[in-house]
């Protein structure tokens, strides 16, 4: 969904595109990248809880869990970046109008995904979700943390996710509210933190750590803010949600996706995210644009020879990159403890992921 609405809103053959695509077709495409983000959300939340899961919140396994995720996200990001500084010097060379190059200090920044909070220009403008996930990881290990202290008070709750239930909540209506009167910028994580939750709630209620009802009751409190709101994101990350707990719960959420395209598209999903811009609409499409000019005809076809480069450089950056990243981010000793009741998951949560 967000390599179709950026190869159709950025690039040269917009205009063109604008002159003869419908408007409700219109919408679709640029809707589908704000959609998939929120998907993304979700399904970010439901994988991070469930990596999670059974794992005493202390210093050594929080800061296990950081290596591990920095370690999986880190190495493709930086090459992305590379590649993106690539096009741009490219485009100088040939003498394409260009933005200025990036000094160190603004790579650095980038790099450490600190370039949305501090204002700094982007390299990688789909980073910024990579920005959030990050405040997503600190703030989600940050509750479970603070919440062992409070079972150490209330015994009775070992073993139940109601606290972490309850904190979340809580930082998911605040974070609407703040949002709604301005309080905070779309830099920071506290505005789309609802939709993590949701993730995160769904896989508690999934392996039973708290109930299902409760579970329900939060999807629809979503999908019904959503409505009264008008907000077709909130509509969209509810509707996930249950989508999830459904199958969760049936214990089929590898099996409803086990199509092999879907399987390889899933695999190199997170290359290709952050490929598909400097390869696909910088390269590709402008490329095209100059030696084909601005037809609907050339835009289509230069649209379906960008998808399929940009999955070509995803495939590639994902067998370099990627797979040996997470190979060595799995290398690093864990102390997760599997639960009787949640076996079937472990293959969910990585087709899910």
């Amino acid at each position: 969904m967000v390599l179709f609405c950026h190869l159709y809103t950025h690039t040269p053959f917009l205009q063109t595109f604008k002159e003869v695509v419908p408007h409700w077709l219109e919408r679709v495409f640029i809707s589908g990248g704000s959609n998939g983000v929120t998907i993304f959300f979700v399904i970010s939340g439901f994988v991070i809880a469930y990596s999670l899961r059974d794992v005493p919140m202390n210093r050594s396994n929080i800061l296990r869990f950081a290596l591990r995720r920095q370690i999986r996200l880190d190495p493709v990001y930086w090459v992305a970046i590379v590649v993106s500084l690539s096009m741009l010097l490219l485009e100088q060379i040939v003498g394409e109008h260009a933005d200025p190059m990036f000094s160190p200090l603004e790579v650095l920044i980038n790099g450490l995904y600190l370039h949305e909070i501090t204002g700094t220009r982007e390299i990688l403008s789909v980073a910024w979700t990579l920005c959030i996930e990050i405040q997503f990881y600190l703030a989600f290990v940050l509750i479970l943390w603070l919440c062992v202290g409070l079972k150490k008070l209330l015994p009775r709750l070992y073993g139940s996710y109601l606290p972490e239930t309850v904190v979340m909540l809580a930082v998911s209506v605040a974070g609407m509210v703040f949002w709604k009167v301005g309080a905070f910028q779309s830099a920071y994580f506290v505005p789309v933190f609802c939709y993590f939750t949701l993730g995160a709630l769904v896989c508690w209620g999934v392996i039973g750590k708290i109930p299902v009802q409760l579970v329900y009751v939060a999807i629809a409190a979503a999908a019904v803010t959503g409505l009264v709101a008008e907000s077709r994101l909130m509509i969209v990350g509810s509707g996930t949600a249950l989508m999830f707990s459904v199958l969760g719960l049936r214990g089929k959420l590898k099996t409803t996706w086990n199509w092999t395209w879907i399987q390889f598209l899933g695999g190199i999903s997170y290359s290709l995210y952050l490929i598909h811009k400097p390869i696909g609409t910088m390269l590709v499409m402008r490329a095209g644009y100059k030696l084909t000019g601005s037809s609907m005809a050339s835009g289509i076809a230069w649209a379906v020879v960008a998808a399929a480069v940009s999955i070509f450089a995803a495939w590639v950056m994902y067998r370099l990159v990627e797979r040996p990243s997470q190979r060595w981010a799995a290398s690093i000793p864990k102390v997760y403890k599997q639960t009787p009741s949640t076996p079937h998951l472990e293959t969910d949560a990585q087709a899910a992921s």
